[in-house]
């Protein structure tokens, strides 16, 4: 099959009989944006050899000019440079961004981080700024971390399902959080997180009915969840009995099958990116920079 062959097509989002083949190309968290309702907000551009599709670039409306490149995909073997700027340039010119402008919330890793800048630059995006580290991490890599095998809590405390907590406990948690960090913010507010939730791999961390921590964890598809929120109360004495909140959710994603799990740290959170660099990348953890750019 030559690469000439290759086809670019804007999809109509309000068409399942168009979308449907391409659904499988973007993660689960992005499936949402297929549905025909909202099609005046997304731009979808896919990538095909025949009646194979092999790439996606999906993008979502934000406010009245700007677009979020929310997904961008093309399957190993047609992953070049040509098909990356073709596919780039389609979804950029699809959305008409040179009469307002958008924005691109992504990695780059160490392998591959200057290509794709380098294919951002090209197309007329500006330098992206540093918003965090994105982490991958297999489970036969997680269940082996020192750190997480040798995790313990003392009786007093307990590790409870999200969806089995106590509502007051949940009431009272939510009335008080402001109070309880030392440094409030959205990103570590579980009740921000809790929207499509995996109520069996969330978890809490409990003392005499008062909720001192928690793991919020999305499911992005059988084998990858995202950890989307974890926290333990300034409050509490030991911040490491984190770990013995991962190690449950760990052990819990193994036996159902999960396959590895994904999570971010914002750059405003500088000893916990140090922390993933220098634990959990020997253990085997894929890390990668997160980056904002911005585009006309």
């Amino acid at each position: 099959m030559a690469f000439n062959d290759v086809e670019l097509k804007v999809l109509d989002c309000r068409s399942a009989a168009q979308t449907a083949p391409f659904r499988s190309l973007t993660y689960a968290a992005m499936q949402h944006l297929f549905d025909p309702m909202i099609a005046d907000q997304v731009c979808a551009v896919g990538l095909s050899v025949g009646d194979a599709p092999v790439g996606l670039a999906l993008a979502r409306r934000n406010g009245d000019v700007e677009w979020e490149m929310a997904s961008f995909f093309i399957q190993g073997f047609w992953n070049t440079e040509e098909q990356r700027q073709r596919l780039f340039g389609c979804l950029v010119n699809a959305v008409n961004l040179p009469s307002g402008k958008g924005y691109y919330l992504f990695t780059l890793s160490e392998a591959d981080g200057d290509r794709d800048w380098q294919q951002l630059k090209k197309l007329g995006w500006h330098t992206p700024v540093y918003r965090g580290v994105s982490c991958e991490v297999g489970m036969d890599d997680a269940v082996i971390c020192p750190w997480i095998v040798s995790a313990t809590l003392p009786e007093a405390y307990r590790i409870v399902e999200w969806g089995d907590l106590d509502v007051n406990a949940l009431s009272t948690l939510k009335q008080n959080l402001p109070t309880l960090l030392d440094q409030y913010h959205p990103t570590i507010d579980p009740f921000h997180h809790l929207d499509g939730a995996d109520t069996a791999l969330s978890l809490a961390l409990v003392k005499n009915n008062t909720i001192v921590g928690w793991h919020v964890v999305h499911r992005l598809d059988d084998a990858v969840v995202r950890w989307s929120c974890s926290c333990i109360l300034d409050r509490s004495r030991h911040r490491t009995w984190i770990f013995s909140l991962w190690k449950e959710a760990i052990f819990r994603q193994q036996a159902m099958g999960v396959e590895r799990f994904i999570f971010v740290v914002q750059s405003r959170q500088p000893t916990m990116a140090e922390f993933a660099v220098r634990r959990l990348k020997p253990a085997g953890t894929r890390i990668s920079g997160l980056y904002h750019a911005t585009y006309g």
